[in-house]
C-alpha cells in the first residue's frame, strides 16, 4: 500500500488506556515501533508524535486528541497522514465516533493510516469515466473499518459490564473493590468456592492511628483539634501517592504526606468501614456487613459520632444508618453549665436548667428535677457549688509516697501471683505423673476389679486436674499504666475547685464529677459538704485516709484503685494537656 504525494510528512497518535496496559500491553514503545516500520513502507516521515494516557472509550475528554486536530489545522499544507497502531488505539466508541473523527481528517485532506491494513485510500469509482461526485468517492475498506470500530465498541462494553459487574456484585457481599482505605491494606483470600476475593486487614503502621481517633472521639475528653495533636504525635501521615500526567503518564511528582486536621478526621469518624460496614453507591448506599472485621467496634463508632451518624443492627441480621443532630450534651451552656452533675435526692436524676419570666419580663434561671422534686435558684445553686468544691483540701506532696506504695503493692501481687501459679503447675505434674503410672498399671493387670478401681482413682485424679485454677492474668495494672497516673494525677490534685468548676462541655464535666465523687451529689450533700470520695481521690484527701493507713487503704481497696486508674487515665491526660496549656 502506497500513497504519492508531493507531502511526506506525517504525524503518531499512541494511546494507552491504562498504566497497567503500558507495561504489560500495546505500550506506546511498541505502538511507535510498528508505525516506523509502516511509515518507512510508506516514505512518510513522523514529524511529531501525540501520546494519550485515556481510555477510547472517552470522546468529550481526549485533549491530547484536540491538540493533534489543532496542530493538524495549522499544518494541514504539510502533514500528509495520521499514523495510528490500530483503529480500537484511535477510538472504541463505535462506528458513529469513528466515522466523525475520520471525517475531520479528511476535511484537512489528511489520510487516517494503521498498521494492520485495514485502512485503505479512498477511490472514485467513475475515474475512468473522467468525473468525480462526493457520493463517488469511498474507500474498498469502509465496511472493515465500520466492523473494526463496532467490534471495538463491543469489546469494551463487554469488557466493561463483565468488571464492573463482577465489582458491584463483590461491592453487595462487602468485600473490597477499590485501594484500602487509610489504616486498612488489602489482601486477597479464598471464599468456599475456591475464588479469590479481596478483604481489608489491619495496617500495622497505620491502624493505631485510627483506633486512637476513635478512642479519643469517644472518651470527648479532647477537641478535634486536640485530637489531631495526639495522634500527630503518634506519626500519622497520610499517604503518599504518584501524580502522573493524564496525558502521558508521566510521574509529576506525590501527593500525601499531610498531618491529620479536623475535617480529614471528621471524615474518617463518619466512615462505616471503620467498624466493619460498607456503605456506596454500589451497596444502593444501604449499609452491608463487609467479611472482615473492622478496626473498632459498632458501639464504639457509634459513640464517637456523638449520635451524628448511628449504626443499628436489626434483628433479622441487617443493618440500618441513622443520621440526626449532634447530641445536645456535647455542647457548652454558660447558662447551667452544672446541669446533670447534681442529682435530685428523691429520684437520683440529674438536674436540669431552665428558665421562667417574670410579670415585668424579666428571666429567673433555676435548676430543677424534672419531676418537680427539687427547684434552686441558678445564682444560688452557683454560690453553693463554688464553696463546696473550694472546701476540697487535697495534698499533691503525697504524690511521690503513692507512687512508692503504689509500685510495692503491684510487685507483692506479683510474686504472689506467680508463686500460686508455681504450686499450681507443680500440683497439676505431680497429678499428671499419678495418672500415667494408673495407666500403666492398667496395662498390665488382666482383674477387670483391679482395672475398675484404677479408672475410678484416674478419674478422680483428672477431676483434681481440672479444679486447679486456670493460669491467673498479671495484676490489672500494667506500670506504664502507673507511671502515666504519677505523671497525670498532680494536675487534678493541685486544683481540685479548677477541675471541678471549669465549666468546658457538658460530656466533660460529668466525667470530671464522676472521677471526683462515687456518685454525683445531691444538693443537699453539696450544702452540707459531705461528699463520698471515689478511691483514687480519697488517697490524696488527709481527713478521709490519713499519712500512715496509706499503704493499709491502697491493699485493702487495690481492685477498686485499679478500676478507677483503668477507667480514668484517659482523663487525668486530657486535664493535664488542658490545664498546662492554660497555664
Amino acid at each position: 500500500m502506497t500513497f504519492s504525494s508531493n507531502k511526506s510528512r506525517a504525524v503518531a497518535l499512541l494511546r494507552v488506556s491504562t498504566p497497567e496496559q503500558q507495561l504489560h500491553g500495546e505500550s506506546t514503545e511498541l505502538q511507535l515501533q510498528r508505525i516506523h516500520l509502516a511509515s518507512d513502507r510508506n516514505r512518510h516521515h513522523i514529524t511529531k508524535v501525540f501520546e494519550e494516557g485515556y481510555s477510547g472509550w472517552q470522546r468529550d475528554y481526549r485533549p491530547v486528541l484536540e491538540e493533534m486536530f489543532a496542530y493538524l489545522e495549522q499544518h494541514k499544507d504539510e502533514i500528509d497522514a495520521v499514523y495510528v497502531y490500530s483503529i480500537d488505539r484511535f477510538t472504541r466508541k463505535g462506528t458513529h465516533s469513528y466515522v466523525e473523527l475520520k471525517r475531520r481528517l479528511l476535511a484537512l485532506g489528511i489520510q487516517l493510516i494503521d498498521t494492520t491494513g485495514i485502512i485503505q485510500p479512498e477511490q472514485n469509482t467513475l475515474a475512468d469515466l473522467g468525473f468525480e461526485y462526493e457520493w463517488s468517492s469511498r474507500s474498498p475498506s469502509r465496511l472493515a473499518e465500520h466492523l473494526k470500530a463496532e467490534i471495538a465498541y463491543e469489546e469494551i462494553t463487554t469488557m466493561q459490564t463483565r468488571m464492573i459487574g463482577q465489582e458491584i456484585r463483590l461491592a453487595q457481599q462487602g468485600y473490597v473493590v477499590r485501594g484500602a482505605n487509610i489504616g486498612y491494606r488489602n489482601m486477597k483470600v479464598e471464599d468456599e468456592l475456591g475464588k479469590k476475593k479481596t478483604i481489608h486487614i489491619p495496617d500495622p503502621d497505620e491502624a493505631p492511628w485510627i483506633r486512637a481517633i476513635f478512642q479519643l472521639r469517644e472518651e470527648g475528653l479532647l477537641s478535634d483539634k486536640e485530637i489531631c495533636v495526639e495522634v500527630n504525635a503518634m506519626g500519622f501521615r497520610t499517604r503518599k501517592f504518584p501524580v502522573r500526567n493524564r496525558a502521558t503518564g508521566q510521574l509529576n511528582g506525590f501527593r500525601g504526606g499531610k498531618p491529620l486536621t479536623p475535617k480529614m478526621l471528621q471524615r474518617y469518624v463518619c466512615n462505616p468501614i471503620y467498624c466493619g460496614i460498607k456503605v456506596e453507591k454500589w451497596t444502593n448506599n444501604q449499609p452491608v456487613r463487609c467479611p472482615f472485621e473492622g478496626l473498632v467496634s459498632i458501639d464504639t463508632f457509634n459513640n464517637a459520632n456523638r449520635g451524628k451518624i448511628t449504626v443499628i443492627e436489626l434483628a433479622d441480621g441487617t443493618f440500618s444508618i441513622s443520621r440526626t443532630a449532634i447530641a445536645s450534651k456535647d455542647m457548652k451552656n454558660s447558662t447551667y453549665p452544672f446541669r446533670h452533675v447534681v442529682q435530685c435526692k428523691d429520684c437520683n436524676k440529674q438536674l436540669h436548667g431552665s428558665a421562667s419570666r417574670g410579670k415585668t419580663g424579666k428571666k429567673y434561671h433555676y435548676y430543677h428535677c424534672k419531676k418537680g422534686h427539687v427547684r434552686i435558684r441558678q445564682a444560688e445553686m452557683h454560690q453553693k457549688l463554688k464553696s463546696f468544691c473550694q472546701s476540697f483540701h487535697l495534698t499533691p506532696k503525697r504524690v511521690p509516697l503513692i507512687d512508692q506504695i503504689i509500685r510495692d503493692v503491684w510487685e507483692e501481687k506479683q510474686e504472689s501471683m506467680e508463686k500460686r501459679q508455681n504450686i499450681a503447675q507443680q500440683t497439676k505434674t505431680e497429678l499428671l505423673t499419678q495418672q500415667r503410672v494408673l495407666l500403666d498399671k492398667i496395662i498390665h493387670v488382666r482383674s477387670e476389679v483391679v482395672q475398675r478401681k484404677l479408672e475410678e482413682q484416674i478419674e478422680t485424679l483428672q477431676q483434681q486436674v481440672e479444679a486447679i485454677p486456670k493460669e491467673e492474668k498479671a495484676p490489672q495494672l500494667k506500670v506504664t499504666q502507673i507511671e502515666d497516673f504519677i505523671t497525670y494525677i498532680k494536675t487534678v490534685v493541685e486544683h481540685p475547685d479548677k477541675m471541678l468548676l471549669c465549666g468546658l462541655s457538658m460530656r466533660l464535666t460529668e466525667k470530671i464529677w464522676q472521677m471526683f465523687f462515687e456518685e454525683l451529689p445531691t444538693y443537699e450533700i453539696i450544702a452540707g459538704r459531705t461528699p463520698e470520695l471515689s478511691h483514687g481521690i480519697r488517697l490524696f484527701s488527709p481527713s478521709k485516709v490519713p499519712e500512715n493507713n496509706l499503704a493499709g487503704t491502697i491493699r485493702l481497696e487495690w481492685n477498686y484503685l485499679c478500676e478507677f486508674i483503668r477507667e480514668n487515665l484517659p482523663l487525668f491526660k486530657a486535664l493535664h494537656l488542658l490545664f498546662n496549656k492554660v497555664k
